[in-house]
């Protein structure tokens, strides 16, 4: 999986947009971040590289939500045969 990351990354044309939910994965603090970003340095392309890292903090609704569909799922199992 990281080689075809590597792979988009060094051959980006324009932009590179990484966009990750918290808590970070220890990739973007990694040496093979690091390295694909300066990979993309040295292509001398002037490419723009944004790191958005968003919060997901469930909702009073959206825990409702999801405890209603794992119910149903629960209690709607297919019957055999």
């Amino acid at each position: 999986m990281l080689l075809g990351i590597h792979d988009l990354v060094a051959n980006a044309k324009r932009s590179v947009d990484i966009t990750l939910l918290e808590p970070v994965p220890d990739f973007v603090s990694s040496a093979h971040c690091a390295t694909l970003l300066l990979t993309l340095a040295l292509s001398g392309r002037p490419v723009t590289v944004r790191i958005v890292v968003g919060q997901y903090r469930p909702t009073m609704s959206t825990r409702r939500h999801s405890s209603r569909i794992s119910r149903r799922r629960s209690t709607t199992r297919p019957s055999p045969g």
